[in-house]
Formats: structure tokens, C-alpha cells, sequence
């Protein structure tokens, strides 16, 4: 067995800012507002709302979700802490899916989440997806890195 190193693969800024944009505004108007009509009755719930989608999109935005590609396998890390784990024995071959997805079928992830293998394999041809924004890839690359580790890992 060959060991790759592990690799800590995160969102780009300039990737995770489009989506974070409209909360960053909403909550900064939703502040402002707030303070200039004076902070009282359901100003002050508009204020701590407004401050609140800031906090957590200054967390995003600081703390990216990372992809952790390691020798086991891999799991998506948000700033709130381990979402999902897949090691590689459950992992068929990585594919390209409409030029921004990165797929693969797995038995044991439909049998745990049989919904969203149902809607993936409806669409894809497959029990899972990715999309591929993780460290500046694109699909292609981010599939090839993922089925390395897959084929090193293999007894």
C-alpha cells in the first residue's frame, strides 16, 4: 500500500465569498436599520439578528469548510465540527458530473442515507456527489486526486 499525505483541501475565499455576499449585506442593513430607528421593541430582535448572520459569516469566511483527503478515506470539516466521513473500501470510482460535481457510488452511504442516494442515482447515476470548489480544483483534477487516494488505499 502506498501512503499519500494528507491533504487539507479548503474553500477558496473567492468561492465562498459569492455565497456568504447577500448574508454579509442583509445582516449589515438589518444592524444599521435597526440602530438608526433606535433600539427598541423588535429593533433590538432586527439588531441581533443582523448580528448574528455576520458572526456566522465572518466564521465561513475565516474557517472555510475543508475537504480531508487522508489515507482512510475522506470527511468534510466545517467550522462546526466533523459533517461526514466515507473511507475509501466504500468508494467506487470518482466521476465528473455536469463539469462541477465530483461523483462515485457507494453501497454502505445509500443504505445510511437511501434519500439523497435515491435523488443522487435519479440524477447521476450514482449514491453521492461533491462539488468540486475545494482548493482551487475543478472536477476533473478534484476526482483524479480523490480516486489516487482511492486506488493507494486498496490492499
Amino acid at each position: 500500500m502506498v501512503e499519500l499525505p494528507r491533504r487539507e483541501l479548503a474553500v477558496p475565499a473567492r468561492k465562498s465569498l459569492p455565497v456568504w455576499s447577500p448574508i454579509i449585506v442583509a445582516g449589515a442593513v438589518a444592524v444599521v436599520v435597526g440602530v438608526i430607528e433606535g433600539l427598541h421593541g423588535v429593533r433590538i430582535l432586527l439588531v441581533a439578528v443582523g448580528l448574528v448572520a455576520l458572526v456566522l459569516a465572518g466564521v465561513a469566511l475565516w474557517r472555510p469548510p475543508t475537504l480531508v483527503v487522508e489515507s482512510g478515506g475522506m470527511s468534510l470539516r466545517t467550522p462546526l465540527g466533523e459533517r461526514w466521513r466515507v473511507p475509501w473500501s466504500e468508494c467506487s470510482a470518482f466521476r465528473v458530473w455536469r463539469r462541477t460535481t465530483v461523483v462515485w457510488a457507494s453501497a454502505a452511504e445509500a443504505g445510511r442515507h437511501p434519500r439523497s442516494a435515491a435523488w443522487w442515482r435519479k440524477r447521476a447515476d450514482a449514491d453521492n456527489g461533491l462539488l468540486a470548489h475545494f482548493g482551487a480544483l475543478d472536477a476533473a483534477d478534484l476526482a483524479a486526486l480523490l480516486d489516487r487516494y482511492r486506488l493507494a488505499a486498496k490492499p
